[in-house]
C-alpha cells in the first residue's frame, strides 16, 4: 500500500511528527529521572526548590477517650506557603482494635480523629507540599511521612 500525500501537506507532517518524537523524548527522560532525585522525606523526585519547604507533627503518641476527637496539628515551614502552593495531609489507619474503625478528617493546619472503641491505634500521617503552576498542571511532593500511636480509654 503506497501513501500518496500532496507537496503543501508533507512539511506539516514533517513537523507534527517531528513534535510528537520530540514531546516524547522529553516525557520519557522526565519519567526515567523520577526516582534519581528525592525530596525533603526522600520518597520521590522533586525539583530543588522543593527544599525550602519544611513539615513535622506536634505528636507522636497521643491519649485520648473513647469518643473524644483528637488533635494533631501540622507544623509546617513557610506559613502560609507561597502563592501557587499549599499544603495537604493523609492518613491510614494502620493498626486498631478488631472490628473498629476511626472517624480521620484531614486538614491543611490540623487532624481530628475520633475513636469509637478503647485500645491502641497506629496511624501513618503524610504531609504533601501541591505545586499548581500557572498553565494548569500539578505536582505533589511528599514533605514527612510519620507515626502516630493514640491510646483510647473509656
Amino acid at each position: 500500500m503506497k501513501i500518496i500525500v500532496p507537496p503543501k501537506t508533507a512539511p506539516k507532517i514533517f513537523f507534527a511528527a517531528l513534535s510528537l518524537i520530540a514531546a516524547t523524548t522529553l516525557l520519557s527522560t522526565a519519567i526515567a529521572e523520577t526516582g534519581n532525585e528525592k525530596t525533603a522525606a526522600g520518597n520521590q523526585a522533586a525539583p530543588f526548590y522543593i527544599q525550602q519547604f519544611k513539615a513535622r507533627l506536634d505528636v507522636s503518641r497521643l491519649e485520648g477517650r473513647v469518643d473524644t476527637p483528637l488533635s494533631i496539628l501540622l507544623m509546617t515551614s513557610p506559613d502560609p506557603p507561597p502563592s501557587g502552593f499549599f499544603y495537604t495531609s493523609v492518613v491510614d489507619l494502620l493498626d486498631h482494635p478488631p472490628g473498629q474503625t476511626a472517624e480521620i478528617v484531614t486538614g491543611a493546619r490540623e487532624i481530628r480523629v475520633r475513636c469509637f472503641a478503647p485500645g491502641s491505634y497506629r496511624l501513618r500521617v503524610r504531609v504533601n507540599l501541591i505545586e499548581k503552576s500557572s498553565c494548569g498542571g500539578a505536582g505533589a511532593n511528599i514533605l514527612t511521612e510519620e507515626e502516630v500511636l493514640l491510646n483510647i480509654s473509656e
